[in-house]
């Protein structure tokens, strides 16, 4: 017995000392990582806040106090992937660290508790941040644990197989009752994490939002990670999710606009990543990002971008001149009002715009409208947009059509050349950009590969390749406030 403990003991404190340097004297004392997490900055075991040990063979606390003597400070403890299977020795570490309140589990294979042990609230209960990805953990057990966590704000629950967020207790509580089987389920995640605003279930198997919908009543919950998982559609309105304002779908098999739309109803999301979609099969990133922007007009940032207001205006635009060319039929004259002048309505006077909007009636245009959304407060926000190509009807929107962007060359025989700016046709093909930037950067047309980086990239931003010459530069989703690169192939 005495040699499993002296074991314990080694695994966890001897493990520390080995990775955060131990030393009694030290001008260091932010709490910070030391050793080979900071090349020759040390300090003392009993100040670190910080600690990891990832695949580190902790398997208990080791003598009862021997951490809390050493390192008793640590807030954040991370022990990933130690042969810990049950509950016990985790509380025996974390009864030694009163100021923990970040913990993290991932890949610990825990075997499932049919009650919470005595102590289990008073050593876990204050923790904000908890990671139990890839445990194999069920939903279910994983509520269990959280009753007994009243602060908790981040939860990483990741590739746990989890198939539904509906607890079959509440299931059994409405039957029992003879209640509302929804509102008994709002109610029971209220009770068990009513602190929660980060939600990670990332590579999940969650096959249909109506597996998400319990979530929807959890009043603080901000931000929900569904990537990786197997939702096809969403609702076209949602309820609840009233403070969720990021929300990740990468990698989902949703192929179809209006769950796009859907997600436009919800009253306060701001920040959404939707990428690897089946609905965006054959289009370009900068097209599928023009296309989102017009269809969510309460985005601030897609997919790690910020939305600029310029690159919405366009995009918008853009969207309107595209629905232009499917209407059922021209629009009156007349028939949208004029916004007013000053900048963008505010949210009454788009209503009384919309209110005074006097379109076609008929089973066409309110099909049309049901698939367009945003289609009819877009007009009122820009007026009717024509397709290039109109003819004189289209006269009137030569300037809307018009992007000014800037062009530069990376070319050496360009290096002296500081970069142009000029107002492009959107509908101006790749091959006519090509002919002219040849005479701009005396770059021969067969050798040049024109990239593209939409307003306000970030520098470690990838541009795209407009390298199809027969599409024109709106086909691509080139917008104004761009940016065009001229590069040279190599000749050899």
């Amino acid at each position: 017995k005495n040699s499993i403990s002296h074991m314990a003991v080694e695994a966890f404190v001897a493990q520390v000392e080995k990775k955060y340097a131990y030393v009694t004297d030290t001008a260091y004392t932010d709490g910070g990582l030391v050793g080979a997490d900071r090349a020759g900055r040390e300090q003392a075991l009993h100040r670190l806040e910080r600690v990891f040990l990832p695949d580190a063979g902790v398997t208990g606390a080791g003598e009862h106090g021997a951490i809390a003597a050493a390192c008793g400070a640590i807030e954040e403890l991370d022990l990933e992937g130690n042969p810990i299977s049950e509950w016990q020795p985790l509380l025996d570490i974390a009864v030694q660290l009163p100021r923990l309140h970040w913990l993290g589990l991932n890949r610990l294979p825990l075997q499932p508790l049919d009650a919470l042990p005595d102590t289990f609230g008073a050593t876990l209960g204050g923790l904000r941040t908890l990671c139990l990805s890839r445990t194999g953990m069920a939903w279910e057990q994983l509520l269990l644990i959280a009753s007994a966590m009243p602060h908790l704000a981040e939860l990483h629950f990741c590739a746990n197989g989890v198939v539904s967020l509906e607890p079959a207790s509440a299931r059994g509580a409405a039957e029992a009752e003879g209640g509302e089987e929804g509102r008994a389920v709002g109610n029971l995640l209220c009770e068990r994490l009513p602190a929660l605003r980060t939600l990670w279930l990332e590579d999940n198997h969650l096959a249909s939002w109506e597996g998400v919908a319990p979530l929807a009543s959890l009043p603080h919950l901000e931000a929900l990670n569904l990537s990786g998982n197997r939702i096809a559609s969403l609702p076209r309105a949602h309820s609840g999710f009233r403070s969720l304002r990021r929300l990740l779908l990468r990698s989902n098999p949703i192929s179809d606009w209006a769950s796009i739309d859907g997600l436009d109803s919800l009253p306060a999301l701001s920040d959404a990543a939707l990428r690897d979609l089946p609905l965006f099969g054959g289009m370009s990133a900068s097209s599928q990002r023009r296309l989102v922007i017009a269809r969510m007009g309460s985005l601030a940032t897609l997919n790690g971008s910020e939305v600029r207001r310029r690159e919405r205006e366009d995009a918008e635009r853009f969207y309107l001149r595209s629905l232009s060319e499917s209407y059922p039929e021209p629009l009156p004259e007349g028939s949208v009002p004029h916004a007013p002048p000053g900048g963008a309505p505010s949210p009454e006077q788009l209503e009384q715009l919309m209110r005074r909007l006097q379109l076609p009636e008929g089973e066409a245009w309110s099909a049309f409208g049901e698939e367009h959304p945003r289609w009819r407060a877009l007009l009122c926000l820009h007026g009717v947009q024509r397709a290039a190509g109109g003819g004189a009807a289209a006269s009137g929107t030569l300037s809307a059509e018009l992007i000014e962007l800037t062009l530069r060359s990376t070319a050496a025989a360009a290096g002296h050349l500081p970069p142009l700016t000029r107002r492009l046709p959107s509908s101006l093909p790749v091959k006519s950009l090509k002919a002219m930037a040849g005479a701009l950067f005396k770059v021969e047309p067969a050798r040049q590969v024109v990239l593209y980086s939409r307003p306000g990239a970030h520098k470690n931003d990838i541009p795209e390749s407009l390298d199809d010459e027969l599409k024109r530069l709106c086909d691509y989703g080139v917008i104004g406030g761009g940016e065009i690169i001229i590069e040279e192939e190599d000749g050899s």
